[in-house]
């Protein structure tokens, strides 16, 4: 089966990812091995490998309309599909039963440590690129993720290796144009209505929200230019710290030091952890290591909004392209 040509909105007969497979024993645990008590690995009818994650219903959830099932119908929805800056894990199908929801989503591939570090036309180029479009997608509409770690991005190769060594057919697919990105496990997510003038957000509900109507909760925007906005809608999310979320490593440290937090700057600070995680050049340029200093600047308020983070990578990129190698 050939891979997908669009690995976002894959056709029947095409297969998510790309794939490699060593010619190596295979463990005693085999492939199929179910991942966590909630996630199991299964085949679709096109024998395509999903992953199956069962959540809680959104009628056994406190706020019923930000469920992890809602919030990824709402990015999986047709309008929202086709959008060229969406890097939502495609879902196949959403399978609600009484005391569960079944997730039905593309399996991709993670990530292996001890790849070769990647050049700065790739860690800059395309794989921030991405990660920036789709966090910035995800804030214009209201989203933010809330648990972004190397752990919940994806890639559209899949590869069965058993040693954390470079894989030289990887590192020719991140040089194909076919490489994409994408965001999994939306469990800390949750969306805001930014149009909303009473956005500040009371201690009467764990995650931020006050006691308010699904529909204002579950709001609808159209794709806009916030260029001219605010670098962050000033939301805040009251702590204590959450139960669950990124480590440490990538957790804004106002989530546990502070009242309150903007959740849409901690997203921002997580991804230039992340970008500092996922095999970086060896050497990066100084205009590139001021930019994710700027993202990961103490003071959320000073931090850019992920658009302006985009828009300043990419300005910086055609100005550096010349020297990639």
């Amino acid at each position: 089966m050939l891979p997908a040509l669009s690995p976002f909105t894959p056709q029947d007969g095409e297969d998510f990812v790309w794939r490699h497979v060593e010619k190596t024993i295979r463990t005693p645990a085999g492939m199929w091995r179910q991942l966590t008590p909630a996630t199991n690995l299964a085949l679709d009818p096109h024998t395509r490998e999903v992953m199956i994650k069962a959540v809680p219903p959104p009628s056994h959830s406190r706020y019923p309309s930000n469920s992890e099932a809602q919030i990824l119908a709402h990015l999986s929805s047709p309008e929202l599909r086709q959008h060229p800056e969406n890097h939502t894990i495609p879902v196949m199908s959403i399978i609600e039963c009484e005391r569960a929801t079944f997730l039905v989503q593309a399996r991709w591939g993670g990530w292996w440590f001890g790849d070769a570090p990647c050049s700065i036309r790739f860690w800059a180029g395309v794989q921030a690129v991405q990660l920036l479009e789709g966090l910035a997608f995800m804030h214009e509409r209201g989203i933010i993720h809330g648990d972004i770690y190397t752990c919940n991005i994806v890639c559209n190769f899949n590869a069965r290796r058993t040693r954390p060594a470079p894989c030289r057919v990887f590192e020719e697919f991140k040089k194909s144009g076919n490489y994409r990105v994408a965001f999994i496990d939306f469990g800390q997510a949750m969306q805001f209505d930014l149009d909303s003038s009473s956005n500040g957000l009371g201690s009467s509900f764990s995650h931020g929200f006050n006691d308010r109507s699904d529909a204002h909760l579950q709001m609808r925007l159209p794709h806009t230019d916030i260029r001219a906005a605010p670098p962050h809608p000033r939301i805040e999310m009251p702590t204590p710290r959450p139960i669950r979320g990124p480590p440490d490593e990538f957790r804004a440290p106002e989530i546990d030091n502070c009242t309150t937090y903007d959740p849409f700057a901690a997203d921002v600070f997580s991804v230039a952890r992340l970008l500092l995680d996922l095999d970086p050049p060896l050497e990066i340029p100084a205009e590139y290591q001021a930019l994710l200093e700027d993202m990961t600047n103490v003071d959320p308020r000073a931090r850019p909004s992920a658009r302006r983070t985009l828009e300043r990578l990419q300005a910086i990129s055609k100005i550096r392209s010349a020297d990639w190698v």
